[in-house]
């Protein structure tokens, strides 16, 4: 049983049975779904502070600062390799440079791009500066995997285009999202 703080924005209680194992051995006791504001933007990070309380009544609950632990989300749009906030073309072109370049050089480029990005994007700067660059690669990397097989590959840019495509000239996908363009498949 979970209950929802009084503002409706945190969770303040999880019911375990009498025969719970309550010894944290990095299984998971509860899983949260975040949802992000609906103005959300490619390369924006969110910070989710985790805080611990010591009692069964929430109200007169304690607080213990030096237990509050801190994660980052970084949110990019699936399939935005570039971060504009916008599924595009240049996606998926940059996208095929960039596998070709892992390929050819052993480096990505996508660290190179968000550098040059991060100066005309305060967003994307914001990340860098408060999570690092790497984990911007990290998420955006995950965010362009399209078809979820844990591998960037040329397949996640023919998806790109082939929506991009689609959603031009199809009726049927001109109101379509590209997770619902992607589930049609």
């Amino acid at each position: 049983k979970v209950e929802a703080s009084k503002d409706g924005k945190g969770i303040v209680f999880a019911d375990m049975n009498a025969d719970a194992d309550t010894k944290f051995d990095n299984e998971g006791v509860a899983y949260v779904n975040v949802q992000l504001p609906a103005d959300a933007v490619s390369g924006q990070s969110f910070k989710i502070s985790t805080k611990y309380f010591d009692a069964y009544n929430f109200e007169d609950a304690a607080i213990y600062p030096e237990k509050l632990e801190n994660s980052d989300i970084i949110y990019v749009l699936k399939g935005d390799a570039d971060l504009s906030n916008a599924l595009k073309q240049v996606d998926a072109t940059l996208i095929l440079r960039d596998i070709l370049s892992r390929e050819v050089s052993q480096k990505s480029l996508l660290a190179e791009t968000y550098e040059t990005t991060k100066t005309k994007n305060a967003e994307v700067a914001a990340t860098v500066e408060n999570c690092g660059m790497d984990k911007l690669v990290n998420a955006a990397m995950d965010a362009i995997d399209v078809n979820a097989d844990n591998k960037v590959t040329a397949t996640d840019a023919t998806y790109i285009l082939k929506y991009l495509l689609a959603h031009e000239v199809d009726d049927n996908f001109k109101d379509k999202t590209f997770d619902e363009y992607l589930g049609a498949k």
